[in-house]
C-alpha cells in the first residue's frame, strides 16, 4: 500500500536518480531503490519499467529525467 512504501523510506537516503524518479513524502528517489527498499525484492530482479507501474498504481509522482 502507499502508507507501506512510505513507511519503508522513512529514514532512507535516496541514492542519485539516474533517469526515472518517484517523489515519496517530498523527496525524489530512484524508482528501482523504493521498490527495492518497499518489498525485499533485489533490484536487478525487476526492470524500471515494472517499478513505475506499481508506484503509479498507488499514486505516487514520477518523473523522467
Amino acid at each position: 500500500s502507499r502508507s507501506q512504501v512510505e513507511m519503508a523510506l522513512a529514514g532512507v537516503d535516496p541514492e542519485p536518480v539516474r533517469s526515472h524518479a518517484v517523489e515519496i513524502a517530498g523527496t525524489w528517489y530512484p524508482v528501482k531503490q523504493v521498490l527495492e527498499c518497499a518489498t525485499g525484492v533485489d533490484r536487478s530482479d525487476f526492470i524500471s519499467t515494472a517499478a513505475r507501474r506499481q508506484l503509479k498504481k498507488l499514486g505516487f509522482p514520477l518523473r523522467h529525467d
